[in-house]
């Protein structure tokens, strides 16, 4: 327990020193968070489709500094959103309210970034779970938008924990013998991401041992930055890190240097005219060929999936709007799948 609040506190220093969080000044502007439903940019590659709801997850254990008129108080509340597969044709809107379907998909935790929710990334979360995936989006409490005072980013050091939390929740409800969760998700194939200062959170848990969750199998990392010589040798979570070449918030080399900074097997996959949000945001053709290098990293890993690896480099390589770099095997495992 002394060794993670050594890990919390160099984060947090880290943190407060380097003051960028979503890329310091000038800050992006903070665009309003995409009703529920809205189109995606990515309809012809949806499979499923796609359900979304909320849950609240809580954990007492963790510690909500002051923010507003709110006082400091122990536990943490975490607001999250979920989009899953549901019955019925795929369409591109979400359809609120729908019952998940019982197929043990593997399940992807999201990190939003600084000042914004977690709808806020609704064409991306909404792709992913079209392609076979429970995404959970927890809103973090003194970083995310919409809440009594002003957002800060000197709580991003405990947002692990959060991640951690909601991963604890749904595998709890997914293994009760009855309930909308039962038998939703396969707690075997784990996947954490997240964007901007959203990516630190899922990057330190990548990085440092005191915030492995060890339920986790691979990690997306979006607009994220290099930490501070040393980095420990931490765990070998198979990584994904994307950067925007034309990124002005958080500039094309502090991605790189946290690629660098990795272990375990990893990807890097740059958009060569891409900004700070593109990837996320975008519908522009670049754009949606990231968001499918994505899925088919996920489908690598988290499903082993020979051809999705395969699909993961054509795809990069075919059409010059996205690069991508490989170092080691996202396969490890033997017999793997060819779909």
């Amino acid at each position: 327990m002394r060794a993670r609040y050594g890990v919390l506190a160099g984060l947090a220093l880290f943190i407060l020193l380097s003051g960028q969080g979503c890329g310091g000044v000038p800050r992006p502007a903070v665009a309003v968070a995409h009703p529920v439903g809205r189109p995606t940019a990515d309809s012809s590659a949806i499979t499923y489709a796609v359900g979304t709801g909320t849950l609240l997850v809580t954990d007492p254990t963790g510690l909500t500094p002051a923010r507003g008129a709110t006082p400091a108080h122990h536990g943490r509340s975490l607001p999250t959103t979920l989009w899953f597969p549901t019955a019925g044709a795929p369409a591109a809107t979400d359809r609120a309210g729908a019952v998940p379907l019982p197929a043990r998909f593997p399940l992807v935790v999201f990190a939003h970034g600084f000042d914004v929710t977690p709808q806020y990334y609704e064409v991306l979360l909404h792709g992913v779970a079209a392609r076979g995936y429970v995404v959970a989006a927890p809103l973090f409490p003194i970083s995310g938008a919409g809440l009594p005072g002003a957002p800060r980013e000197d709580d991003m050091f405990r947002q692990p924990g959060d991640i951690t939390a909601v991963i604890t929740e749904l595998t709890r409800r997914t293994l009760q013998p009855a309930g909308p969760w039962s038998g939703t998700l396969d707690p075997s194939r784990v996947a954490v991401a997240g964007h901007s200062d959203g990516a630190q959170s899922v990057a330190g848990m990548v990085l440092y041992s005191g915030l492995q969750d060890r339920r986790v199998s691979a990690a997306v990392i979006l607009t994220g930055r290099a930490f501070p010589a040393p980095v420990p040798a931490g765990p070998t979570i198979p990584t994904l890190v994307e950067q925007g070449l034309a990124d002005t918030v958080s500039p094309p080399g502090r991605g790189r240097g946290l690629y660098d900074q990795l272990h375990g097997p990893k990807a890097y996959l740059t958009e060569p005219d891409g900004t700070h949000t593109s990837a996320v945001l975008g519908s522009a053709p670049a754009d949606v060929d990231a968001r499918a290098c994505i899925v088919a990293f996920l489908d690598t890993v988290l499903r082993q999936s020979a051809s999705a690896g395969a699909d993961l480099t054509r795809r990069a390589a075919s059409t010059g709007r996205t690069g991508l770099a490989i170092s080691g095997s996202l396969l490890p495992r033997a017999g793997m799948s060819g779909g």
